[in-house]
């Protein structure tokens, strides 16, 4: 049976272990300080969204489209949406940029006139942003 070999007394401190209370608690001040970085970036990135729907549109004439939008979009700051109109071969015909300003904070119903070159068949929002 051989023996661990021992260290020579006095030559090493024996390792200290941090009190349980304070491990508890710094524990708790990281996990807190986690939550709240992660509630500022769902802020950031959730809190503000401006986003379209198109309801429909109409075509009056092969220049022009009016289209219907339902926008969702927060006061805090204006924002744009890319609206484009294509038609049966799905060649983009009209393209228009709306402006929403604060005015139509929360959610709203406007209508929006494309002037395209030639008819309509679909219309598509490709993106809204702040």
């Amino acid at each position: 049976m051989t023996t661990a070999p021992r260290r020579p007394e006095g030559r090493y401190d024996e390792p200290r272990r941090l009190p349980r209370q304070l491990v508890v608690l710094l524990t708790g001040l990281l996990g807190l300080a986690v939550l709240i970085g992660a509630y500022a970036a769902y802020r950031h990135v959730a809190g503000h969204t401006t986003s379209a729907t198109v309801l429909g549109f109409d075509v009056p004439d092969d220049g022009h489209v009016v289209v219907r939008l339902e926008v969702r979009h927060d006061r805090e700051k204006d924002a744009r949406c890319e609206l484009v109109a294509y038609d049966r071969d799905h060649v983009t015909v009209g393209h228009q940029t709306l402006q929403l300003g604060r005015d139509l904070a929360g959610r709203a119903r406007i209508s929006a006139t494309l002037t395209t070159s030639g008819r309509t068949y679909a219309v598509r929002v490709t993106g809204c942003s702040p």
